[in-house]
């Protein structure tokens, strides 16, 4: 958990320092975020991900978990039925 926590804070710094909002720099946060707890930020920064990347299943299945994590039920039942994944490729953490 702190190792998360010292991970966010470095990205978060280095996003703040001007760093851009990269894949791999996003995907880490939200990574992060979603393993330190804070779910509710990990859904925001799976949402941009998924904006940016719309194809993108693994992102669709973590966004929907970190809303169900933060107990949005609704918001991830919404976006269950709105993503593109298939019952096939369906694997959980």
């Amino acid at each position: 958990d702190c190792n998360y926590r010292k991970a966010i804070q470095l990205l978060q710094t280095s996003l703040d320092g001007g760093a851009p909002r990269s894949r791999p720099v996003l995907s880490l946060l939200a990574y992060c975020f979603y393993h330190g707890e804070d779910y509710l930020q990990s859904s925001e920064i799976y949402e941009e991900l998924i904006e940016a990347h719309p194809s993108s299943e693994q992102y669709q299945l973590y966004y929907v978990q970190s809303l169900v994590k933060a107990e949005s039920y609704i918001d991830a039942s919404r976006a269950a039925v709105a993503s593109t994944v298939s019952p096939s490729s369906l694997y959980f953490h």
